[in-house]
């Protein structure tokens, strides 16, 4: 969750941020925000059944991200593949949930959570918050 202190969404200017939505009509919403917000909003393939752990893998290892905006689907393996593998590159993560599912443990500080529906402070508000506790810069390099 995030805390009551507003982060610095000065640290939001010039990130790339990974965008994991199914919604295409969410998704370009999501990304027109984060770029009016000075965010590069880096591309993304739809969440599939059908991915494999070493597709998503190489997908990861092939980009250059900053933080990963995360639609949680405690359900979905594709979600957590997603979320495990970006996590374990050091890239921070921002993970939407619906309030009437079970929630995603974060694994780790470089994780937070943002209930739906949220607002657009909030969610840049929690991307800055994000970016700010994965110090010291351990993100993901192409």
């Amino acid at each position: 969750m995030l805390s009551g202190a507003s982060p610095d969404r000065r640290l939001l200017r010039g990130r790339r941020v990974l965008i994991i939505e199914g919604d295409d009509e969410l998704f370009r919403a999501l990304a027109e925000i984060l770029t009016a917000a000075g965010c590069a909003v880096t591309d993304a393939t739809k969440l599939g059944a059908g991915e494999s752990c070493a597709e998503v893998s190489v997908w990861v290892l092939d980009r250059v991200v900053d933080v990963a905006l995360v639609d949680a689907d405690p359900s979905s393996k594709a979600t957590r593949m997603w979320i495990r593998h970006l996590d374990d590159r050091g890239v921070p993560i921002l993970i939407t949930y619906d309030p009437a599912r079970p929630l995603l443990v974060p694994a780790s500080q470089s994780q937070r959570q943002l209930r739906k529906p949220f607002t657009e402070p909030e969610l840049l508000d929690g991307l800055a918050a994000a970016l700010s506790a994965s110090a010291p810069r351990n993100w993901l390099r192409g």
